[in-house]
């Protein structure tokens, strides 16, 4: 990948179970960034000590489907 043209970071934390943070929020807010129809940017996700396993699982599920996606 050629050097993009702005990096977002988000971190992501979020206890087992929680409803408002979950795993499933991240994964919703991912699918949205991943679909913008503006493609040159780096998405880094930052597993912020979540005890929630589910968590990294959906980050390195999407940093393996998009190389612009990192953990």
């Amino acid at each position: 990948m050629a050097n993009p043209v702005f990096s977002i970071v988000v971190p992501c934390y979020s206890q087992e179970n929680e409803l408002y943070y979950g795993s499933k929020k991240i994964n919703r807010l991912i699918q949205s960034i991943h679909e913008q129809t503006f493609r040159d940017f780096e998405l880094i996700l930052v597993d912020d000590g979540s005890p929630d396993p589910a968590m990294l699982t959906t980050l390195r599920e999407w940093a393996d489907k998009d190389s612009r996606i990192r953990v």
